[in-house]
């Protein structure tokens, strides 16, 4: 029997890890609204704002609490917001 890439990737099990690292409401939302995806357009808009992030955490900048959306003057992305959500 063929298994999915979601099965052989543990996705539910990665998901529900990444959950317990959350430390606020929004953060637990948006882990649960994730879902396995072969979308390479979507996939690569989200590999997008993940390196965006990382690029703010390495240079020690501070996205502030409110960040939760796009950023009208610097077009910052929405992950900004989970940043402080997550138990890094």
């Amino acid at each position: 029997m063929s298994r999915s890439a979601a099965d052989v990737l543990e996705f539910d099990k990665l998901r529900e890890l990444l959950r317990l690292r959350t430390t606020c409401s929004p953060g637990r939302r948006a882990i649960d609204a994730l879902s396995f995806s072969t979308d390479r357009v979507a996939l690569e808009s989200e590999f997008a704002l993940v390196r965006e992030s990382r690029e703010w955490l390495r240079a020690a900048r501070e996205p502030g609490f409110g960040a939760t959306g796009r950023s009208r003057k610097t077009g910052c992305a929405k992950i900004e917001g989970l940043v402080h959500c997550l138990g890094s």
